[in-house]
């Protein structure tokens, strides 16, 4: 079923222009995490910002690395690129849960594109790409969007926009308490990396 990924993408950019707006929730270490309603979810988007000391190209050559996912993305337990092209690579990743819930895993597609002034690396659902697994529910409703813009040729601002259904039964409290923690941990570790 193909036209998942583009009813997920979207619901979510129709949502950016709707009434609600995005209530910061953490300003930590440079990093802003925002939240904000959907129409027609009890999920909630969010949204990271943040400015890094390092350029457009070495910023994206990770981001388009999914099998250094591991390294940090934050609850990122194992991911394997697959099929890649010029400007995109598909990857399956696994995420762990805490007990009691189930680890999730997802088939997401990749894809790059220059900007007048920076990159759009938008990350789509490819669910049905890779057998589902025995031991982890598939999610198939998500989103992400990493938008790189050139302060300078060494300093880049990064607006991360993203929204995930990890389906089964978890109580959406829970899921938009992971929306914070999940993309300020993942960009944390991502200047880590990138520092070294």
């Amino acid at each position: 079923m193909k036209t998942l990924p583009i009813f997920i993408s979207i619901l979510f950019l129709t949502s950016m222009t709707s009434k609600e707006t995005w209530k910061l929730k953490k300003n930590e270490n440079n990093i802003k995490i925002y939240t904000k309603d959907l129409d027609n979810s009890k999920i909630k988007a969010y949204k990271a910002t943040t400015t890094l000391n390092h350029s457009i190209t070495k910023i994206k050559t990770l981001l388009m690395d999914p099998d250094k996912f591991t390294k940090w993305v934050d609850r990122n337990s194992y991911t394997k690129s697959f099929e890649p092209g010029e400007n995109y690579v598909f990857y399956h990743s696994i995420f762990t849960a805490p007990f009691p819930v189930q680890d999730r895993d997802v088939v997401i597609k990749a894809e790059y594109k220059k900007t007048e002034n920076g990159a759009i690396i938008e990350h789509t659902s490819a669910y049905d790409k890779k057998p589902v697994l025995e031991n982890t529910i598939r999610v198939k409703d998500t989103y992400g969007k990493w938008e790189l813009i050139k302060v300078s040729d060494n300093q880049t601002k990064i607006i991360y926009l993203g929204y995930s259904d990890p389906s089964g039964s978890i109580p959406a409290w829970l899921i938009n308490s992971f929306l914070i923690d999940g993309p300020f941990n993942s960009i944390s570790n991502l200047n880590t990396i990138l520092n070294k």
